[in-house]
């Protein structure tokens, strides 16, 4: 038998999710600063841009069993644990679906395309693009839309900056995940919607030149690359810029926040990006309903 959660399912968790963002913001705010064994990326990228001619040192990571999570790696994997946790319904809650279908039952599968670009504050960077994929479709009525996109986003060094002679090839890739919902029925002309969105992936780049480091297990090794963790939060408006039956065109502008993880995966700890960083950007998209 066929069962169908209702809408007091879904909100149930809702002051759960209320408390966890308080805790996590109280935490960032309040947690003193993980200590590292290691060295900084600062000292890596400064490492990496020495010339040829110059002597480097030999440097060290923090082991990964000692790398202290974020406050917002935390809140990450705890929120997973909490929409697993809600994703799951007792099957004596459960009610046989009615004879007559709901909105949502008829709504269609989104395959979107992705463009746009984007301004930081920050001393190090100028802006990003972003280019990607993703799927959707709407929930909770036919107003209210959420999707899920794998986004490519190439960084720009600002050239003021010294790092731009200590590291190379910088972008990062990341798993957006954004809700609409829009203020008019489906198909008007122009139709405004709030935006609400967060997305997590990895920084990724090149050292200028390679650097020596001690491993886990004490051994030298080259690092030639390296990545970090970021995670963004924004919110912002879109509009439907053109809808028919099976094409929608449409444009978001949002701002937000970002921060990074502790370490990066080779084991240094973060200490060249800003802690927090706010950004503006821009996203138009090319939605086709089947």
């Amino acid at each position: 038998m066929n069962a169908r959660v209702s809408p007091d399912t879904v909100f149930r968790h809702s002051p759960a999710v209320l408390a966890l963002a308080a805790l996590l913001a109280w935490s960032a705010c309040s947690s003193s600063p993980p200590k590292h064994r290691g060295d900084s990326l600062s000292t890596a990228a400064h490492e990496s841009g020495k010339s040829a001619t110059e002597k480097k040192k030999v440097l060290t990571v923090t082991p990964r069993d000692e790398r202290a999570p974020s406050a917002v790696e935390t809140g990450a994997s705890l929120a997973a644990s909490l929409v697993v946790d809600s994703s799951t319904v007792d099957s004596t809650a459960a009610r046989p679906v009615e004879e007559s279908k709901s909105p949502e039952a008829d709504a269609p599968v989104i395959i979107s395309i992705l463009g746009g670009w984007g301004a930081v504050r920050t001393d190090n960077f100028n802006g990003f693009g972003a280019f990607g994929v993703g799927f959707g479709g709407f929930m909770l009525g036919l107003r209210t839309r959420a999707d899920l996109s794998i986004l490519y986003m190439p960084t720009q060094l600002n050239e003021k900056s010294p790092i731009v002679d200590e590291l190379s090839n910088e972008d990062e890739v990341a798993i957006d995940v954004r809700v609409r919902h829009y203020f008019a029925p489906a198909h008007t002309v122009m139709s405004l919607c709030a935006l609400l969105g967060g997305r997590a992936g990895w920084l990724e780049w090149d050292y200028h030149s390679p650097i020596t480091v001690i491993d886990d297990n004490g051994d030298p090794k080259q690092v030639k690359s390296d990545r970090l963790t970021f995670y963004d939060g924004y919110v912002g408006i879109g509009v439907a810029l053109y809808q028919s039956r099976r094409i929608i065109v449409g444009a978001d502008l949002a701002v937000g926040l970002q921060t990074y993880a502790n370490y990066t995966h080779e084991g240094f700890n973060q200490d060249l990006f800003d802690e927090w960083s706010s950004f503006t950007q821009f996203l138009g998209s090319v939605d086709y309903q089947f």
